[in-house]
């Protein structure tokens, strides 16, 4: 989401243009998340749902383990 060292593979570029439903809203949407980025970094990190590595240094976690439960997470809810 940098918009002075953004690089997309052509293939890549090309996914979303063929799967988009909406291109005007598809293209809003990226103008508005490089604007998060910008606007309240370092607070708010933008990552790509698509790059392990990325996941992987941002959970602090290898992709393959298993998540812990957040601290007063309940698997069921409370009986009444």
């Amino acid at each position: 989401m940098d918009g002075e060292r953004s690089h997309c593979p052509p293939g890549l570029r090309m996914y979303p243009w063929m799967m988009q439903k909406d291109r005007w809203q598809r293209l809003l949407n990226q103008v508005r998340l490089c604007a998060l980025a910008a606007d309240e970094a370092p607070r708010v990190e933008v990552c790509c749902a698509h790059d392990p590595p990325e996941f992987e240094r941002l959970a602090r976690r290898r992709l393959g383990e298993p998540v812990a439960p957040a601290a007063g997470w309940r698997a069921t809810p409370p009986q009444a």
